[in-house]
C-alpha cells in the first residue's frame, strides 16, 4: 500500500471528508498496489490520483468512476455521493474560516485552521498566499506554519497548520485566538469572511 503525505484532515470540508471515504474504499479492496500502478493500469495520472487520496481535489467523474471500478464498487452509488457533496459545497457561505482541531504537547500548540472562499475571490484569485503566509508567521508566539490550498469546482480552501510556542494558560483559548488572528489577517487581504 502507498503512504501519502498528510491527508487533509476529514473535518476540513466535505471534499477532504469525500476523498477519505474513497481512502477507507482503498483499502477495504484488498488491492495492494501501488499508486503507480493504479495509474498505470486506468489510466489517470498518478499526480491525480494523490491529490485526490490526500483529500486536495475533488476527482473528476472519469477519475472516480475508474478509480471506485478499479477497487470493485459500485460507481453509481459513487457518483451519486459525489452530486450530494458538491451540492452541500454551493450551500456553503462566500467566505469563512473555522477551527478545525488543535494540540498541545511539549511545549507546542498545533492548530489547524480552515479557510473556504469562492475562487473569484480568493487566495488565488489575488495572488496573496505568500503575503498571508508571511503574516501568520509574524504573529506572536507562531513559530512555523505551512499551507495546504487547492481549488475545486468553485471554491478554494486553504488549510493552514500552525505551530505556537505554548507553555502556560488553556490550549483552546490560544488555538481560538490564533484562529480569530488568521481571520483578521484574511480580512485585511481580501475583505471580511463570513461565518
Amino acid at each position: 500500500m502507498a503512504r501519502y503525505s498528510r491527508p487533509v484532515p476529514r473535518s476540513a470540508n466535505p471534499i477532504a471528508a469525500f476523498c477519505g471515504e474513497l481512502r477507507d474504499l482503498q483499502n477495504t479492496s484488498g488491492n495492494t498496489q501501488t499508486v503507480d500502478e493504479i495509474s498505470e493500469q486506468i489510466g489517470i495520472p498518478r499526480s491525480t490520483i494523490f491529490r485526490v487520496l490526500r483529500g486536495e481535489s475533488m476527482p473528476s467523474v472519469p477519475t472516480l468512476k475508474a478509480l471506485v471500478t478499479f477497487w470493485g464498487d459500485d460507481v453509481i452509488k459513487w457518483t451519486r455521493k459525489r452530486e450530494r457533496v458538491l451540492e452541500l459545497m454551493k450551500q456553503r457561505k462566500p467566505k469563512h474560516t473555522f477551527l478545525i482541531d488543535f494540540e498541545a504537547k511539549k511545549g507546542e500548540l498545533h492548530v489547524n485552521i480552515g479557510i473556504g472562499c469562492l475562487s473569484s475571490g480568493g487566495l488565488t484569485g489575488t495572488g496573496q498566499h505568500d503575503v498571508l503566509d508571511e503574516k501568520v508567521k509574524a504573529l506572536p508566539k507562531v513559530l512555523r506554519c505551512k499551507q495546504h490550498g487547492w481549488v475545486d469546482e468553485e471554491d478554494e480552501w486553504v488549510l493552514f497548520e500552525v505551530w505556537a510556542s505554548h507553555t502556560q494558560g488553556n490550549p483552546k483559548k490560544m488555538a481560538e485566538q490564533l484562529q480569530a488572528d488568521v481571520e483578521k489577517i484574511f480580512n485585511t487581504l481580501l475583505g471580511p469572511i463570513k461565518n
